[in-house]
């Protein structure tokens, strides 16, 4: 018939979740509830109160459903500015399962919001540092993205972008490298050479050539990366300077003395 499935606390539940407590739909009495797994807004005594308020509650158990997966979904955004990353996690954990609850029916449990879920909750789990998961979660959220764009779309070169990232902490470097790679190359066509985002990828793909000992490589792409930070971010910006100072790291490894030097003394003077 379509019911959600109940999850709560009253005996002889499918479901299975926490006690809870609240105001009963149907009789209005406050005690132990059991929520509708699909809106987890409506409360009932039991999976036979919920079948009977099931015709008038499936009007809006959709819209339910939806709210819920918006205050999950904020609750999880503040959390995670706080720097509560635990908490915000869960809240995206618990938005994607109500999309998963809800998958295809209606626009809150469509493919890309799934898909948007899975790169939420991954990039939770690698601010806590969680990095194993992260890359599995964000494995999944990029196969999701390929199947509804391609390989050639913004959204596929975002999620293989955070996912190198996730396994660059991770300590997967050749992994890591060939994930930012493959990202560069859907944004050199999609965005074109003087995209940010290009020059985002061109610094994650130096910092690996870096990591590995690759050091005229590195240097090349941190290079790549400087001329278009200046060109998008302008010659005083953040993204400039760290540039500059990667470069001078580098050059003083190779033992370019003056030419790091310099690139020490405008990256300094920037930050200023």
């Amino acid at each position: 018939r379509g019911e959600g499935r109940m999850s709560g606390a009253a005996g002889g539940s499918k479901g299975k979740g926490k006690k809870a407590t609240g105001v009963r739909k149907r009789c209005g009495k406050e005690g132990e509830v059991m929520q509708c797994s699909k809106c987890h807004k409506a409360n009932y005594c039991g999976p036979e109160c919920q079948k009977e308020d099931w015709k008038e509650h499936k009007k809006m158990c959709k819209e339910l459903a939806s709210k819920f997966a918006k205050e999950r979904l904020a609750s999880a955004q503040d959390k995670d500015y706080e720097g509560r990353f635990e908490g915000a996690r869960r809240q995206f954990e618990k938005a994607a399962q109500v999309m998963q609850d809800n998958q295809g029916s209606g626009p809150m449990g469509s493919p890309h919001n799934m898909a948007i879920a899975n790169y939420n909750v991954g990039q939770a789990l690698c601010s806590e540092g969680r990095y194993d998961a992260a890359v599995e979660k964000l494995a999944e959220a990029l196969g999701q993205f390929r199947t509804l764009y391609g390989d050639m779309h913004e959204a596929t070169a975002n999620a293989l972008t955070v996912l190198g990232q996730a396994l660059r902490w991770q300590g997967s470097y050749e992994q890591a490298a060939q994930r930012h790679k493959e990202a560069l190359q859907i944004q050199l066509r999609v965005l074109g050479p003087d995209s940010v985002d290009v020059a985002m990828s061109l610094s994650s793909i130096g910092l690996l050539y870096q990591r590995t000992g690759m050091l005229p490589q590195a240097l090349v792409s941190y290079r790549q990366a400087l001329r278009v930070f200046r060109l998008r971010r302008g010659d005083e910006h953040e993204d400039v300077a760290s540039a500059l100072m990667n470069m001078a790291v580098i050059l003083t490894k190779q033992g370019s003395f003056e030419e790091a030097l310099e690139n020490h003394k405008e990256s300094l003077r920037i930050r200023r």
